[in-house]
């Protein structure tokens, strides 16, 4: 559900953060996942908490350091589903040299659905115009009439003849909310929901 905002984000995937090579390593880095497995520990010193995190999105896994002073931002999120942003630098670890794994040192973590609600200014929903029926159009208008919520562009298209996109004014609204789009695209088809 968030493929399409990851890049309009500027999120890197975990895959590609082994391109990322020498002093490189200590630039900040953005990537977003689900965390799939907790370590927690309690630090040697005073007694904090710390976690050790498997984040994964859909190119891979990476391994998530969160020590004493990034641990309160993460904490929310360590027993939830969510798929999260983590804002941290990149370390290589091990022993030898060849054996070496890439590790993000986390600084901070934030709902990967917030920053969306924050950076999307429009939503853009396609109609193929020769499946949409009036009731259609009804309970869409339904879910789009309200205060809150972004921009709506509508793009009808008909099939094999073009296509026509439509700015709806400031009374039409779309929420950026998991559930409201799952129910926008529930009418008109998957994928026909995307955010700028």
């Amino acid at each position: 559900r968030y493929v399409n905002d990851l890049q309009r984000l500027g999120l890197k995937t975990i895959a590609r953060l082994d391109e990322i090579q020498g002093y490189e390593l200590r630039e900040e880095v953005t990537v977003a996942g689900v965390i799939v497995e907790v370590r927690e520990r309690i630090s040697k010193n005073g007694g904090a908490r710390m976690a050790f995190l498997q984040l994964e999105d859909l190119t891979g896994r990476i391994e998530v350091l969160v020590f004493t002073k990034a641990y309160p931002s993460f904490e929310p999120y360590l027993s939830g589903d969510e798929p999260i942003i983590v804002t941290g630098r990149l370390v290589r670890e091990g022993e030898e040299e060849d054996a070496m794994q890439l590790k993000l040192r986390a600084e901070s973590a934030r709902l990967l659905k917030d920053a969306r609600a924050e950076r999307t200014s429009r939503a853009r929903i396609r109609l193929p115009a020769e499946s949409v029926t009036p009731a259609h159009l009804k309970h869409l208008a339904d879910l789009l009439r309200g205060p809150s919520g972004v921009a709506v562009e509508m793009v009808v298209a008909v099939k094999g003849k073009g296509q026509a996109t439509v700015r709806l004014g400031e009374g039409w609204r779309l929420p950026v909310d998991d559930e409201v789009v799952a129910r926008v695209e529930r009418l008109v088809g998957a994928g026909a929901v995307a955010f700028a």
